[in-house]
């Protein structure tokens, strides 16, 4: 019963976090792309508040790598 509760939870964990890496990632190429070229200060402002919006994707693809790289090791 438990295998299959945790194989359910491990896939759809990697089908959010597959998600939500493409889109950090992506997010995170466009701010520091354009963060580079042309800063105003309503866009310093923009960059802001797009950061943060992004946190969570960022905070989740970094405890999915952790788990990922924790249960690698345990499992060998």
């Amino acid at each position: 019963m438990w295998e299959k509760v945790f194989s359910n939870v491990i896939a759809l964990k990697q089908k959010l976090m597959k998600e939500a890496f493409f889109v950090s990632s992506y997010y995170f190429t466009v701010n520091s792309h354009e963060s580079e070229t042309y800063s105003p200060p309503h866009m310093k402002m923009y960059f802001m508040v797009n950061s943060i919006a992004n946190m969570p994707l960022r905070v989740a693809h970094t405890l999915y790598t952790a788990w990922s790289l924790v249960s690698w090791v345990f499992s060998r």
